[in-house]
């Protein structure tokens, strides 16, 4: 059956128009108003007119369709923003440091006792950290214990980033080492938790075990289920017949078949495949004496080389004496030079980048050198974009930013040593001087200088610093902790101003952002090593807290 329509309402405008005052008269403000008032009744007489003529269901529905009218869009800017929001938590949720929203202060609600603080994060904001001798993966948002394996002795798993942007950003498998020196053994855990296996890598040197044999590899959890196997550097000695006196030079060492360079090893954890491997080889004028330190053996002096050798979610690293090489998780390989040698490339929010001597290099996805800036690049803790200029210190450690062609928009009179922040259009770094700095991206104007925030006069011990950054895009969260206490400072990112501030119980830790939560990572070092059920593990004083926020 048909429906009967309701009556459409129309209104007509009266066209006549309140006469033109003549040329040079001035506006009568009392006649001017009885003029519009008088406009707008003869405007809405005929709607009045039609309105009378309405029948009481016809004004229920004009009455109802204008109400409904106002509903709507009640209702859809609501869902336009909650969809405006989500889609801003999500973006943020994806980013180094990155949260929804810092406009309230964090609560703590909930805290968790380990023995080491964050080893990896896995995809859904999944913390992996130690237990005694079991591995074990926590929500980030609540706390509670997802999965737990057991481990043998001294275990050790990774692969771990000292640099926060990197540390939390998600990998898809966690490598574990565990047993005795003579016998170590990889767990290869997915990002579920479920162990895909396991295999005896053999002997190897263990840093907590207190004995060092110098014919044993150091072996080392890397990214994408590997390991990372280091003959000949690190804590070794290597023996040196020299016959009494100075150390020969390593050219005349070379000849006589006395030398063997370092070498550095990638493998699959699981089947033993080799996916790269280079030897780190020394200069031969490489001056022996200044890379590490001289010991008597009997009647053979030995040298304990001072080197650098590291496995992160980016890639794995050898540097010892102003030589390096670096594998990526690819099995490419990277020869470096210069005093820092070896250093391991850092993930940036928008690309490896690997310091080379004076300078970085930035790496392509095939591992190739794609373009060099002088100096180091700073990559900020948090982002509010995934790509953006690069802040860079340079010798004297003053910030310059540098477009991603290589390009350099300023220098900066600021030192600093740390970018802790790239967020809305503002470098937010922490000066060599103890200040927190805002400076403007697209100029490198200062626009902020706030030295109350670490030291004396802002209440801190004299070691407290910066310990993490977090944002939601206008707001930066700063950590500032060292001593005994950890203070929570939120800052607009634009202005530098305070916005709330707080002190959190407990000990100072890493501010952190995981898959949009807030976390805190106290960890105060390995105290120890003691036998756990039956087995020997180290033992730390640390301890996780997640932060709610929004």
């Amino acid at each position: 059956m048909a429906r009967r329509r309701d009556p459409m309402l129309r209104f007509d405008l009266d066209p006549h128009e309140p006469d033109e005052l003549e040329a040079g008269e001035a506006p009568d403000a009392a006649a001017d108003a009885d003029a519009r008032e008088s406009r707008v009744s003869r405007l809405l007489a005929p709607v009045g007119r039609r309105w009378r003529a309405l029948s009481r269901r016809a004004r229920a529905v004009a009455v109802g369709a204008t109400a409904g009218t106002v509903v709507v869009v009640l209702v859809g800017a609501a869902v336009g923003d909650a969809w405006a929001d989500r889609r801003h938590a999500e973006a943020m949720r994806a980013l180094p440091g990155g949260v929804a929203d810092v406009s309230l202060l964090p609560q703590e609600t909930w805290q968790v006792e380990t023995d080491e603080g964050v080893l990896a994060v896995l995809p859904g904001g999944v913390v992996v950290t130690r237990d005694a001798n079991a591995v074990l993966g926590l929500d980030v948002g609540t706390g509670d214990e997802l999965w737990r394996h057991e481990l043998g002795a001294y275990p050790d798993c990774g692969p771990t980033s000292y640099y926060a942007s990197e540390l939390t950003r998600p990998v898809d498998r966690v490598v574990c080492l565990s047993g005795d020196p003579e016998a170590r053994t990889a767990t290869v855990i997915d990002a579920d938790g479920v162990v895909l296996g396991t295999r005896e890598v053999g002997p190897a040197n263990v840093d907590a075990a207190g004995e060092w044999d110098d014919d044993l590899p150091q072996v080392t959890p890397a990214a994408d289920g590997a390991i990372a196997v280091v003959r000949g550097v690190s804590m070794t000695t290597t023996s040196l017949p020299t016959g009494g006196g100075a150390l020969p030079r390593l050219e005349r060492l070379r000849e006589k078949g006395r030398w063997t360079d370092p070498s550095l090893r990638v493998e699959d954890a699981l089947t033993g495949e080799v996916r790269g491997e280079a030897v780190a080889r020394l200069r031969d004028e490489a001056d022996l004496e200044s890379c590490g330190t001289l010991e008597e053996d009997g009647k053979k002096p030995r040298l304990a080389l001072w080197t650098m050798a590291t496995a992160s979610p980016t890639a794995a690293g050898l540097g010892v004496c102003g030589a390096g090489v670096v594998i990526l998780p690819d099995g490419a390989v990277l020869d470096v030079d210069g005093p820092n040698g070896g250093m391991v490339p850092v993930r940036a929010s928008d690309g490896a980048l690997l310091l080379s001597g004076q300078a970085t290099d930035a790496l392509d996805d095939a591992g190739a050198v794609a373009r060099t800036v002088p100096g180091y690049v700073l990559d900020p803790s948090a982002v509010d974009e995934a790509q953006g200029p690069w802040l860079v210190a340079d010798e004297q450690l003053r910030v310059a930013a540098y477009d991603a062609d290589g390009t350099r928009r300023w220098t900066s009179d600021v030192e600093s040593y740390q970018a802790l922040a790239r967020v809305a259009g503002v470098a937010v770094m922490a000066s060599t001087e103890g200040a927190v700095v805002g400076l403007d991206l697209d100029s490198g104007e200062r626009l902020w200088t706030r030295d109350d925030l670490v030291g004396n006069d802002a209440g801190s011990g004299p070691n407290d610093s910066v310990t993490g950054v977090v944002t939601d895009g206008r707001r930066v969260l700063v950590g500032v902790g060292g001593g005994t206490d950890l203070r929570l400072v939120s800052l607009d990112a634009r202005s530098g101003e305070t916005l709330g501030e707080q002190e959190l119980d407990g000990g100072p830790g890493l501010l952190l952002a995981v898959d949009g939560h807030v976390l805190v990572a106290e960890d105060g070092g390995i105290s120890g090593v003691e036998e756990v059920d039956g087995v020997m593990v180290e033992t730390g004083n640390a301890a996780l807290r997640g932060l709610a926020v929004g």
